[in-house]
């Protein structure tokens, strides 16, 4: 059994990359936009936000990332909406999740969901619900829909009462053994601090630890082959299988079969594939397996060319930061012009009051300096410099131009009143162009729901 969870580790090692880069397009998204490690003067590692701090900016930042993230998700809510008000049919329910996993999709270039069927509340039926990309893997594969796919997963954390209830299968015994595996010291030692509430809880996931109090199952799905007899019985009508080893029991019932003149039975050797789910404890505890013809899982990765991913995040990355640089800089430039230079003599301090005390009374809005004035020397005076026009807010305003270019999510498509006097036909042109330009991104995720629905409706 440690072979497949040696499979599962490698498929989650391979995604390490991936999970790295979901979490920065993920945190500038949400405005931690400062974070990014960089070497100093001193060749030392540190986050940018310190570097600057340290070099006496104060960090702006001006989130454009997260408005033009929560438009295209506006954008395809109100289609969906609107095809859903049309006929509403068995779907419509699973709006508001995958318009969180249309977010995800656009964060990360990646969308999971899992398909099964299960009792919720009383009600019976087909459930899709949307993973985490950072707990899934998946084995290579080079086929957009992952159909050539031999091996994929999800770490699962639930509580022991949740695990008993799934696992135990009725019987005492096996629930003891359940609760010994989960509840012994060494378990219990790869328990990681409980996160908090509204904060992030999948930044730093490890293959085998779980939050503390809660129990790591690893859920692995496996295509195996496996070979069959493909039997004809012409004299009953009806095809069917049988076990490869059985070869020699259809020849001996085709021997009886001949001395009652009876037609024979025709057999044929054939090999199949089919989905093996196994669920393991950390420690290679099978937990409990069972066999289907297809893996639950529905999963897009964009665009997915020579296997990369590349979200609608990722490419704004770059354009946010020169945002946030100029206006870092920007923020510097007035903030040295408004306040100037001081320019004190070291034998005119007052007695009492250092240099430090001087500067922080000069740097205060209603500070008062003491000093000692010497007749015939000039005393402290401020230097003011006059910074101009750099042409920061121009350059501002071209990067955000850049952009909405780029992203797609212009005035137009947000639905702003033209300015100036710009004809009906312009705005539309403008509108169709964010269409296109949009486009990919959102038939791409169409045809992964498509996908869902279809197997959701089989299921």
């Amino acid at each position: 059994m440690n072979n497949y969870i040696e499979a599962a580790l490698q498929a989650w090692n391979n995604a390490s990359a991936f999970r790295l880069r979901r979490l920065r397009c993920k945190r500038y998204t949400f405005g931690d936009q400062w974070s990014d490690m960089v070497k100093d003067c001193d060749g030392a590692w540190l986050s940018e936000r310190k570097c600057m701090e340290d070099s006496n900016y104060v960090p702006v930042t001006d989130n454009v990332i997260r408005q033009l993230v929560k438009m295209a998700v506006g954008y395809y809510r109100t289609g969906r909406k609107s095809a859903a008000a049309d006929r509403y049919d068995s779907m419509a329910p699973y709006i508001a999740a995958d318009a969180r996993t249309f977010e995800e999709f656009l964060v990360s270039g990646c969308a999971v969901h899992y398909v099964k069927r299960e009792n919720r509340g009383g009600d019976m039926g087909p459930w899709a619900d949307m993973l985490n990309p950072a707990r899934f893997f998946a084995g290579p594969f080079s086929d957009p829909h992952g159909e050539d796919i031999e091996l994929v997963g999800y770490l699962h954390d639930m509580s022991l009462q949740r695990l008993l209830m799934r696992f135990a299968q009725g019987d005492r015994a096996r629930a003891s053994r359940l609760r010994d595996i989960y509840e012994n010291p060494a378990m219990n030692a790869f328990s990681r601090p409980s996160g908090l509430l509204g904060a992030s809880c999948n930044d730093n996931l490890e293959f085998g630890r779980a939050d503390m109090g809660l129990c790591r199952v690893i859920e692995v799905w496996t295509f195996e082959l496996k070979d069959r007899m493909r039997c004809h019985d012409p004299d009953m009508g009806r095809f069917y299988y049988m076990p490869s080893g059985a070869k020699s029991r259809i020849d001996r019932g085709n021997i009886a079969r001949k001395k009652m003149k009876r037609l024979l039975v025709k057999s044929k050797w054939e090999m199949t594939g089919e989905w093996v789910c196994r669920f393991f404890s950390p420690d290679g505890h099978l937990l409990g397996s069972r066999k289907a013809s297809r893996h639950p899982f529905v999963f897009c990765f964009y665009p997915f060319i020579d296997g990369e991913i590349h979200s609608f995040v990722e490419e704004l990355i770059e354009r946010q930061r020169m945002v946030n640089r100029l206006l870092s800089l920007n923020d510097r430039v007035l903030s040295t012009a408004a306040k100037g230079a001081l320019l004190f003599p070291e034998n005119q301090l007052a007695k009492g009051m250092s240099a430090k005390e001087a500067a922080d009374q000069w740097a205060s809005p209603d500070g008062v300096i003491l000093y000692e004035a010497i007749a015939g020397l000039p005393g402290p005076r401020q230097v003011m410099s006059n910074c101009g026009d750099l042409g920061i807010d121009r350059i501002v305003d071209r990067v955000m131009l850049m952009m909405e270019r780029a992203s797609g999510v212009n005035d137009a498509l947000r639905g702003d009143a033209p300015g100036g006097m710009a004809s009906a036909s312009l705005y539309e042109s403008r509108r169709e162009s964010a269409r296109a330009v949009m486009s990919d991104i959102f038939d791409t995720f169409d045809s992964f729901i498509a996908r869902r629905d279809r197997l959701l409706c089989s299921v």
